[in-house]
């Protein structure tokens, strides 16, 4: 509706004395903007220079990992253009064999093996070819100088892997400070650009007339677009500057390793200033510009912004629904802000044109209507309930956004829907405010897109899954007892494997039996999503030392397998190691499967959960491993406190050969270990009675059947389950499996992965009446020592 042509003279005239006013102040920041603009280039461009200058001149902190460049479960974001092997002995320089597999079982041109002269412990492979970006398995033998002993091991790693620089990794964290702030500018910056060419025309006087302040709009869009590209440059610089995990690389390396979409941002923002640019030396404002260059500006502001997506939170794992609907809310939220922003600076043009104007702010409210539902639609997939979005610091911050959000939305829509000319006006003078909480919630926007996204369990810290198992072998083939089998599965998601399995024995020296055993994987799928037809064995090769064997294997389907190695000599005994895995597993994608709930495999948990914490006592093993292919094993016991009876505990920590080299007891609130030959008393140290085991399962979800089998005797079914990540108190996401006796409801296996845990218990002896006793019960002995020691695993590493 126009006003009254009482009140039109009036506006008309306040209006234009206005801009003269503004004109003059145009005028006079126009003299400044091209010093403004110079100072800022220079002052950022020292800011890079300096962090540059010192990245260069700090020398690169010492590998924790010296025996092997790559290192294993190397993350890498450059490929490496040789494989550098520290040796613990010298070797013989024509006994090297070592070998480089893609996953999924293809080799990499190597050079020939160079033993260095002055340091036969150190080997040096050139590569033939350029790695891309994946999982790699190195497997390397050589035979020592001194008394010929085979010496082999395999170790995965991985290139292209590349993070956001200051960016949370688990969920709960919080990135560093300055990459949000950085991501802050580069999204403002580039919404004021690309903005500018988007609400030029709109903002326009009719009738050509020049619009007050376009001098200063171009100049803001000129240093939006050049601070964005400096914060788009300074981000990874920062990132490899303030790097405090191991060796950091150096500063071109750092830009090398950034992802496509960091360098799709930095061109369509170069593309971005140079429109900017000849917009602000033509004098002649956007507006006034051809509309092809003004539609170019906008695609190459959209461009940026879409790459910007790329590097947030929604591309990994890469979704591209996800990902979709990020661009679309990165777009919406940029011209719906830019727009809010420059209509700010410029709405008392449009004063006397309260239609135009309106029509303006419907636009504008159009796109913040795409900017929150497509808001919420990101928040949705990742919060399924209210409940979800309070209980974690991400939805914390999404709810703080989403406020400030809403305010804007009311304060807007007063100039949307109410006619009257003296409201507008006074909704009008708001905008400044709106602007500032507009700009306050894409802060809070930038925040989110680096903290890790709900859901993601652990850090990703390995390139593949290395376990072991201490298994009987044929003593005529292998001339031990027991040996360790060790079993390497590379990458560990759904999809083709690369298989490695070795022998070693009790010291970790490879067992090479001769002839070479025939050596079999069997991968059975536990979820229901794994496919129909049973999977035919991986048969692996052995390497040509006899001491490594390599096959591959396609592993389709989410959720747990189990992994069979047998193990047979020609002619001799078989030798059966059994594994679990997860896939995706959470060590290495950072998440892990999140199955959903079968009613009936819920109340046999139920079940088996009852029996667990009515236990009066129990013996298990516990076979932990860490996922790079240490193993530490233990057996234990445990009775539930009754009437006067303390709980008791002990636990023995024993080595290959089954020999104990760790103990100890704990009764009530006394506790004695296992120093060296003879018992000491040390400070007690709190266990769980089975009654209280169920609090280890709290929150548990996702129930699901899996295989039967015999279990000890006894007929078990298998039921997978999960539990979240959980802020507070504290706990990594942890995937389940147990083996429940279906005529006992006994738990007889439990098989837990989470943060570099892979852990195996088997139970036995249910309510057995057997004793735990002190090992001392008076005299000197009794009295604690000084020292605390507790016991602490010796793990069997790789060789």
């Amino acid at each position: 509706m126009l006003p009254c042509q009482a009140c039109a003279p009036r506006s008309v005239h306040w209006v234009s004395r206005k801009g003269k006013a503004a004109a003059l102040v145009s005028r006079n920041v126009a003299i400044r903007v091209w010093p403004a603009l110079l100072a800022a280039i220079i002052a950022l461009a020292a800011l890079i220079g300096a962090c540059w200058e010192v990245a260069a001149q700090t020398p690169p902190a010492a590998s924790p990992l010296v025996t092997a460049d790559p290192a294993p479960n190397a993350l890498l974001a450059v490929a490496p253009d040789r494989i550098t092997l520290m040796l613990a002995e010298a070797i013989d320089p024509l006994q090297v064999n070592v070998r480089l597999l893609r996953t999924g079982g293809t080799e990499v041109a190597l050079g020939p093996p160079q033993v260095d002269a002055s340091d036969p412990t150190r080997i040096v492979v050139p590569l033939r070819e350029l790695l891309g970006g994946g999982g790699y398995t190195v497997v390397w033998s050589a035979r020592a100088a001194a008394d010929g002993a085979i010496l082999a091991g395999a170790y995965p790693f991985r290139t292209g892997i590349t993070e956001n620089p200051g960016a949370a990794r688990l969920a709960g964290e919080w990135p560093a400070p300055w990459a949000p702030v950085l991501r802050w500018l580069v999204f403002l910056g580039t919404a004021l650009a690309a903005g500018g060419f988007a609400w030029a025309r709109l903002l326009a006087p009719r009738h050509g007339a020049r619009t007050p302040g376009i001098t200063v709009r171009i100049g803001a869009m000129t240093m939006g677009a050049l601070v964005a590209v400096l914060a788009t440059i300074l981000a990874p610089l920062l990132g490899q500057v303030l790097f405090l995990g191991g060796a950091s690389p150096r500063p071109m390396d750092a830009l090398r390793a950034m992802p496509l979409g960091w360098w799709l941002q930095l061109a369509a923002l170069v593309v971005l200033v140079l429109f900017c640019l000849s917009a602000l030396a033509s004098g002649r404002g956007a507006a006034s510009l051809p509309a092809p260059l003004d539609w170019a500006g906008v695609g190459a502001g959209l461009t940026a912004l879409a790459a910007l997506a790329l590097t947030s939170h929604a591309a990994s794992p890469f979704d591209p629904v996800a990902l979709t609907v990020e661009i679309a809310h990165q777009w919406s939220t940029a011209l719906w802000g830019s727009g809010l922003l420059y209509l700010a600076a410029g709405w008392r043009a449009l004063g006397s044109d309260v239609a135009r104007f309106r029509t303006v702010r419907w636009i504008g409210g159009a796109l913040g209507a795409v900017s929150v539902v497509t808001g919420l639609a990101a928040a949705w997939r990742l919060f399924p309930s209210l409940g979800d979005v309070v209980a974690s610091r991400y939805g914390q911050v999404l709810t703080a956004k989403g406020a400030l959000v809403l305010v804007v939305l009311v304060l807007g829509s007063l100039a949307m829907v109410i006619p009257r000319r003296s409201t507008v006006l006074r909704a009008s003078r708001s905008i400044g405010r709106q602007g500032l909480l507009a700009t306050g919630a894409v802060f809070l926007a930038s925040l989110l897109a680096l903290m890790a996204a709900p859901g993601t369990a652990v850090p990703a810290t390995l390139a593949g899954v290395a376990l072991a198992n201490v298994v009987p072998v044929d003593r005529a083939a292998f001339s031990v007892e027991s040996a360790t089998i060790h079993l390497l599965t590379q990458l560990a998601i759904p999809g083709s494997q690369t298989l490695v399995v070795r022998v070693t024995d009790d010291a970790g020296a490879p067992l090479a039996a001769t002839p070479a055993p025939e050596v079999q994987v069997i991968w059975t799928p536990f979820s229901s999503s794994a496919p129909e037809h049973p999977i035919e064995p991986a048969e692996l090769q052995p390497g040509p030392d006899g001491a490594s064997f390599i096959g591959t294997a396609t592993l389709a389907g989410d959720g747990w397998w189990q992994a069979d190695v047998t193990v047979t000599p020609p002619g001799g005994i078989a030798s059966r190691a059994r594994f679990w895995l997860v896939l995706p597993d959470p060590n290495v994608t950072g998440r892990g499967p999140v199955p959903t709930t079968d009613p009936e495999a819920k109340v046999l948990y139920r079940r088996g959960l009852a029996s667990l914490t009515a236990l009066r006592s129990v013996r298990y093993t516990q076979r932990l491993a860490d996922g790079g292919g240490a193993l530490s094993r233990s057996q234990i016991a445990v009775i539930a406190a009754g009437g006067e009876r303390p709980a008791k505990y002990t636990e023995t920590i024993v080595d290959v050969a089954g020999d104990a080299i760790a103990q100890q007891t704990i009764v009530g609130d006394r506790r004695w270990i296992l120093d060296g030959e003879a018992w000491a008393s040390a400070a007690p140290i709190a266990f769980l009675s089975p009654a209280a085991w169920g609090e280890l399962y709290a929150d548990a979800t996702g129930f699901q059947f899996g295989p039967r089998e015999d279990v000890a005797g006894e007929l078990s079914q298998v039921v997978t389950f999960w539990q979240p990540p959980r802020e507070r108190p504290a706990r990594a996401a942890t995937w389940y499996a147990w083996w429940i006796g279906l005529a006992s409801g006994e738990v007889r296996r439990e098989a837990m992965i989470s943060t570099l845990h892979y852990m195996v218990y088997d139970y036995r002896d249910f309510n057995a009446p057997f004793e735990i006793t002190p090992p001392v019960t008076s005299g000197p002995a009794a009295t604690p020592s000084q020292r605390e020691a507790t016991p602490v695993a010796t793990p069997v590493s790789e060789p």
